[in-house]
């Protein structure tokens, strides 16, 4: 019984440990890539628009969308509303996947926001991936 509780403490320990890195990875992406949006607002809009599905049908939400990414980032770095960011993210991501796929699929030949207004690299099935890994980090999160 003592090897099986040991055990058990060691698995939960590599698991939080895990988690606490995991946590702190994302809320360092987010923290800097939401910057770099923030740097010049509009200017990403412009670029997101393009391939957002909800950018191009929700007027405001590129506006809004680097705050929502500094939100997630101070929700994971600080450890609080890790449910809320977590779901935000997996939303965002999910659907920000969808429209890159769609722009890929199209092979439209544009810009990728991701790095801001002032940074530019095209659209690709790196960012796809990276999306996609976002979204599933912050579902492992939620278990």
């Amino acid at each position: 019984m003592d090897i099986f509780f040991g055990i058990l403490l060691i698995i939960i320990a590599i698991i939080v440990s895990y988690y606490g890195y995991m946590l702190l990875f994302m809320g360092l992406v987010f923290l800097f890539l939401s910057i770099l949006k923030l740097i010049d607002i509009k200017g990403f809009a412009m670029i997101f628009k393009k391939y957002d599905p909800l950018a191009k049908t929700i007027p405001f939400y590129a506006e809004v969308y680097p705050f929502l990414e500094l939100f997630i980032a101070l929700c994971f770095l600080f450890k609080f509303l890790i449910t809320t960011a977590a779901i935000i993210t997996i939303i965002i991501m999910s659907v920000g996947s969808y429209g890159i796929i769609k722009k890929i699929i199209s092979k439209d030949d544009i810009s990728c926001a991701c790095l801001g207004a002032k940074i530019h690299v095209p659209l690709t099935r790196f960012t796809l991936i990276e999306d996609i890994l976002m979204a599933l980090m912050a579902l492992v999160l939620l278990f």
